[in-house]
């Protein structure tokens, strides 16, 4: 990897907020009506002429309303159903049946669907009660190939879980400390650090996520804990190292939140499952612990301290211990992040260009630390576009495209392989992605940008970390093959005119979801 200098990291201001900024949701939730709840009001109002006075009397209402739970019980929620003449779309209509039946207690159900709804805007994300019955209801209408995670919370203690007084927020606050996944969904997915499980849906066209699970006979690697050096403390680590590559290079993955990866996300079985189809080189991974809220951001307010952490301390201590890096694949390490472990990943890249290959980046929180709103400027997109490319004088090229060659008269750069992601419901972090990725287009370097609909989630990162690794290691970091039958990988096409990339879980550089 040819030198280059490091690129000052923007000093961060003191004390920071612990939390992101709560611009609102700018389109608002897709809010649309459910033709299923329409079907069921129609027939309720003509079973409640066909049998008045009697509402129990056969064919009767609420005859039609067990009906329609019995069907719900059976085929399960959310419904999904297409839209008529928009086959990339569906209308999704999420359900909560109210424990009390049509009488009184219960205040309201809220939908915390993953960045699909916001809680400045709530009365796009409580649900409807259809009067007169115990369905409670809201429906969206969402891209065909949309993944994501939710939950949801009824209010219907014994007494509210907060003021009215103290406004809408610190009610969503409340009602949130009930939240429980669909009782009619059977699928599930784990909840951060010791929260309720989640609910899970996939769209018919969600792109496949065929490498976050072993499958038959795939070998497993091992996993070991460790204590790591950190900022004048210990860490908690984990370091995986795959079956069946002994004597071959390894390159060192640095994988930031490792409690994360560890657990619910389950990163050795998408390394075991990538490595299996020889679809990534030999990679030993480091998972650091991600710690708890306000470690976390201690770390990231620790600037550059930190990023020596991940660029020179941790790798040359996996060097000294872990017996498969004896013999490193030449070229620098990889990291990867999502949210703030993201924006580290990029940092650390300009901190230390020259010993940093590649970097994953999925949802980073770009905001952080000062940008004052959602379209304007974010500090570590200011800073690389302040910092030289691997070709800075050359012209702009597709989303994804090689790196032109550098300027025969530049400076020397160091050529980092970016693979950045985002949810297109991230509204605090959409426009930022997509000015970083203008700007690594305009530095010429070598990258892939992918847009993806959903949210900030870990149902999400979990594919793209297996497609990230693809992409980073293919060719001329470490020679990953693509799948069977699979072509070399192309560019994705360019940036379409709204801003989004062509380039989606299922449309982008290597032709098919990994």
């Amino acid at each position: 990897m040819t030198a280059a200098r490091p690129t000052a990291v923007a000093p961060v201001p003191a004390a920071p907020a612990f939390r992101p900024p709560r611009w609102t949701k700018d389109p608002p939730p897709p809010v649309a009506p459910s033709p299923a709840v329409a079907a069921l009001q129609a027939a309720l109002d003509a079973a409640t002429g066909a049998a008045a006075p009697n509402a129990a009397a056969p064919g009767g209402p609420a005859q039609v309303l067990a009906a329609f739970w019995a069907r719900i019980d059976r085929d399960g929620t959310p419904l999904v159903e297409e839209v008529l003449g928009a086959p990339g779309e569906r209308i999704v209509t999420f359900l909560w049946r109210d424990r009390h039946g049509t009488g009184p207690g219960t205040r309201g159900v809220l939908l915390l669907a993953n960045k699909l709804t916001d809680p400045t805007v709530p009365e796009h994300s409580a649900l409807e009660r259809l009067e007169g019955t115990d369905v409670w209801h809201r429906a969206f209408r969402l891209a065909s190939s949309w993944r994501g995670t939710y939950a949801l919370a009824p209010d219907d203690g014994d007494a509210p879980v907060e003021d009215a007084a103290l406004g809408p927020a610190s009610r969503w606050r409340g009602v949130a400390t009930r939240a429980q996944p669909d009782p009619r969904n059977p699928r599930s997915f784990p909840g951060v650090r010791g929260g309720c499980d989640l609910s899970v849906l996939e769209l018919p066209d969600a792109p496949p996520q065929t490498h976050v699970k072993r499958g038959p006979g795939v070998p497993v690697g091992t996993v070991t804990a460790h204590e790591v050096p950190g900022l004048d403390d210990v860490r908690r680590a984990w370091v995986h190292v795959p079956a069946g590559t002994t004597g071959r290079p390894h390159r060192l993955l640095v994988l930031l939140d490792g409690d994360e990866w560890i657990g619910r996300r389950d990163a050795p079985a998408i390394l075991d499952a990538l490595h299996h189809d020889g679809l990534v080189p030999p990679l030993v991974t480091l998972m650091l612990d991600g710690r708890a809220t306000a470690d976390r951001w201690g770390d990231m307010t620790a600037g550059a301290p930190y990023l020596d952490l991940l660029t020179r301390t941790l790798p040359d201590w996996a060097r000294a211990h872990v017996p498969a890096l004896r013999d490193e694949a030449p070229g620098g390490i990889l990291v990867a992040g999502s949210s703030l472990g993201g924006l580290a990943a990029l940092r650390a890249a300009l901190h230390a260009p020259d010993r940093v290959a590649g970097v994953l980046a999925q949802s980073a929180s770009l905001w952080f630390p000062d940008q004052a709103a959602a379209d304007a400027p974010s500090p570590t997109v200011r800073a690389f576009a302040a910092a030289p490319g691997a070709g800075a004088s050359a012209a702009p090229s597709p989303v994804g495209a090689a790196p032109a060659a550098p300027s025969p008269t530049g400076a020397a750069s160091a050529r980092v392989r970016f693979h950045v992601e985002v949810g297109r419901d991230e509204w605090v972090l959409l426009p930022a992605h997509r000015a970083l990725r203008d700007v690594l287009v305009a530095r010429g370097d070598d990258h892939v940008y992918v847009e993806y609909e959903g949210g900030h989630d870990a149902l999400c990162w979990r594919g793209g970390l297996a497609d990230g690794l693809r992409s980073l290691t293919r060719d001329g970091l470490g020679g990953g093959r693509a799948p069977s039958g699979e072509a070399a990988r192309p560019a994705p096409a360019a940036a379409t005119d709204d801003g989004r990339s062509r380039a989606t879980r299922g449309d982008r550089a290597g032709g098919g979801a990994a």
